[in-house]
């Protein structure tokens, strides 16, 4: 299954979950008989519904490493099971306290959002140090991945030549702000190349990523001269 038929039908079944708790509210037994913390409730347990769907298709989509995106979806999971107890149990306690639940579901809303800004920090500093140490490796795998996309077959001289570049680099030594913007380039090509059919563009950015290898080459041989 190709990754736009998987996000296909996340979206799908998403929708469909919004849409069956629409109808139930509306036609449901208790149509005549609700009030500001119902309609209140509702609106906080769509939320959250939105929020773990997006967080799925982002898993999917996302190149992120793997503990972020576990982390990610049980953040999002334990948050939905708040929400829908709150939806079920609390309203009902606080039904003539409305601002009291709507704070409530706020600070549970602003706690994922804490969790989450945390999680990012913590993958974005694993996958910093990752780099810092086999940038080389990690460009070659996603290069590799890309000659085996049939959508690349067109860039495939283009991938090749950066290949040979990044194997003929000197792995000793690091450049790390080169290092860095050469990774993030190969890998958002990797991103996007499903989706993204402009061929100029594309074939112009693998020309680019060469080219900043070439400049990363140089600078780490000059600065070898240098030191002796």
């Amino acid at each position: 299954m190709t990754k736009k038929n998987r996000l296909s039908i996340i979206l799908l079944i998403g929708l469909s979950i919004i849409i069956f708790q629409l109808v139930n509210f509306f036609t449901g037994d208790k149509i005549g008989a609700k009030v500001a913390i119902d309609y209140v409730s509702l609106l906080f347990k769509l939320i959250s519904d939105v929020v773990v769907i997006i967080g799925v298709l982002y898993t999917v989509t996302s190149k992120s490493k793997s503990i972020f995106k576990v982390s990610l979806i049980s953040s999002l999971s334990i948050y939905w099971v708040v929400t829908f107890i709150l939806y079920l149990f609390l309203k009902g306690v606080l039904i003539n306290n409305v601002g009291l639940f709507i704070i409530i579901e706020f600070s549970a809303l602003f706690i994922l959002l804490v969790i989450i800004m945390f999680l990012s920090k913590f993958s974005s500093k694993v996958s910093k140090g990752s780099l810092e140490i086999s940038w080389f490796d990690k460009c070659e795998n996603i290069i590799y991945k890309l000659l085996a996309n049939p959508n690349c077959q067109i860039y495939k001289d283009d991938l090749n030549k950066i290949l040979e570049a990044i194997k003929y680099s000197d792995k000793a030594s690091t450049e790390y702000r080169k290092d860095n913007e050469i990774y993030e380039r190969i890998n958002k090509i990797y991103e996007m190349v499903d989706y993204f059919n402009d061929e100029k563009e594309i074939k112009n950015s693998l020309s680019q990523i060469l080219l900043l290898i070439k400049e990363r080459n140089t600078i780490v041989l000059k600065s070898k001269r240098g030191s002796f």
